[in-house]
């Protein structure tokens, strides 16, 4: 699962990269048509972060429930 957190860190790291390069853009007069790279950036972050969840909970092992 290790692969799954290195995933998660660089996504995370490219969506804020992004989100700052169309922010900067935006506030220097370039930001035409930066909407949809506003949103990819926008949405990148919320699924890193659900990334770096399910990397720091599958170390635990899930709970046997149907051997009771």
């Amino acid at each position: 699962m290790v692969g799954v957190r290195v995933r998660a860190l660089l996504s995370l790291a490219a969506g804020a990269l992004l989100l700052s390069l169309v922010s900067d853009a935006v506030g220097h007069g370039g930001g035409e048509g930066a909407g949809l790279l506003r949103l990819g950036a926008m949405l990148s972050v919320p699924v890193a972060l659900a990334l770096v969840l399910c990397g720091a909970l599958s170390g635990r092992q899930a709970p046997n429930w149907f051997d009771r």
